[in-house]
């Protein structure tokens, strides 16, 4: 499953991980203890609760986290309104995974 490899290689490159199943759960682990979680990645095509719409519950409950989508696809319409949210960033998952790491830790240097 991809969301395991990326939890691995986070997980070597020195951070704490946790991986759920869909998007209701996410928001569910965020939800419990907001201040648990730096950086919430999120896909857009998720079970139960797309990208945008766990980005927009964040967005609500004033989430003091980073929020990075890591999205295979996505069309203008989702671009402008993952931009209308204010995310802080959109990466391709054709860039591969070291770049998305990259990005994360760079987000706190």
């Amino acid at each position: 499953m991809y969301a395991e490899l990326v939890e691995g290689i986070f997980a070597r490159a020195g951070h704490r991980v946790t991986t759920v199943g869909n998007g209701r759960d996410a928001w569910s682990q965020v939800q419990m203890n907001p201040t648990r979680f730096d950086v919430v990645v999120t896909d857009q095509q998720m079970p139960e609760l797309s990208g945008d719409g766990l980005v927009q519950l964040l967005r609500a409950s004033h989430y003091p986290g980073r929020i990075v989508v890591h999205a295979a696809s996505l069309n203008a319409a989702l671009v402008g309104r993952f931009q209308e949210l204010a995310v802080d960033h959109i990466v391709s998952k054709g860039r591969g995974t070291d770049s998305l790491v990259l990005l994360t830790e760079s987000l706190f240097s």
